[in-house]
């Protein structure tokens, strides 16, 4: 038969009553612990003061932190409420540059090392007498000290009695007392086209208007003959369609003699009515040549007569 359920009471702290049962409970007046013995005989103890253990966990686990952070409220904001504080700390810190990352000077500027200190660069200045004297290289000058050396080392600039000449073509000038201006005439169209004024300069314009009131003819061919001998070397032009390569050879009979000469307005120009050559040509103008046309591209070459 089972025990029956009795409440037995303690004084002694930590201390089980002697008569306690199985099945029976007691308390422990001194210290507040309450005592259950199983039927196994194991006698199980319970803390009453739980208010008394929980403050006790809590001061354990805050470990007189302060007040602003023994919360995890408080914990939490102090993170920035971030959940990944951790990996945010450890890629903010690979963002910062290391100490051993040194600064160097060069050429005018000293100081510098690594970034385990503070670093001063200095440039030093050069003093009224460095730069006056100017033969010191190893200082800056600033714009006053500038302004000095100009004054010491050229102190009256260009003496007025210095004179500009001229000669050949242009005319003026003089001594620097006053402006000067150089002038260079140039020859009308005609005086260009005339050919005998000796005393004015040509541009690009008056020299083509003198070539084409000058010039015997309007074009220069080359000899009339459209039979040569092998290797005869000769700028042609390919009359036929398609294109022959660079080392291939082609029949005469695909080939113009090119004529050049200059028209009325000075413009060089190219005849394509010469006669069809003979034999067989091999091109050697080192690319392709394609029929002539308005929009051909290298439509005349270089070839030499091979038979």
């Amino acid at each position: 038969m089972p025990a029956r359920i009795k409440l037995l009471r303690s004084a002694t702290p930590g201390a089980v009553p002697d008569a306690l049962e199985s099945g029976q409970i007691a308390i422990n007046e001194a210290d507040g612990k309450l005592f259950w013995r199983r039927t196994d005989g194991a006698v199980l103890a319970a803390d009453l003061n739980i208010e008394a253990r929980i403050e006790e966990a809590i001061g354990d686990l805050v470990n007189s932190a302060p007040t602003a952070l023994d919360t995890l409220q408080e914990l939490a904001a102090a993170l920035g409420n971030d959940a990944n504080f951790a990996s945010t700390v450890t890629n903010a810190l690979a963002g910062k540059v290391p100490t051993t990352r040194t600064i160097s000077a060069s050429g005018l500027a000293t100081g510098g090392g690594s970034l385990s200190d503070d670093r001063t660069f200095s440039v030093p200045a050069a003093s009224q007498a460095e730069a006056e004297a100017g033969t010191d290289n190893t200082k800056a000058m600033t714009p006053l000290r500038v302004a000095q050396a100009v004054s010491a080392l050229a102190p009256e600039g260009v003496p007025p009695a210095r004179q500009i000449q001229t000669s050949g073509l242009a005319t003026g000038g003089g001594d620097l007392s006053a402006d000067r201006t150089i002038d260079v005439p140039a020859a009308s169209q005609a005086e260009a086209e005339t050919g005998t004024d000796n005393a004015k300069a040509m541009t690009a314009l008056r020299t083509a208007q003198a070539i084409a009131a000058q010039g015997s003819t309007k074009f220069q061919p080359i000899p009339s003959s459209v039979s040569y001998p092998v290797g005869t070397l000769i700028l042609a032009m390919k009359s036929n369609s398609g294109g022959v390569n660079e080392g291939a050879t082609i029949a005469g009979s695909n080939l113009r003699r090119v004529l050049f000469g200059l028209d009325s307005s000075g413009v060089l120009t190219i005849d394509t009515g010469a006669g069809n050559l003979s034999g067989t040509w091999m091109n050697v103008s080192g690319h392709q040549i394609n029929q002539m046309t308005n929009n051909t591209n290298r439509g005349v070459g270089y070839f030499v007569r091979t038979a």
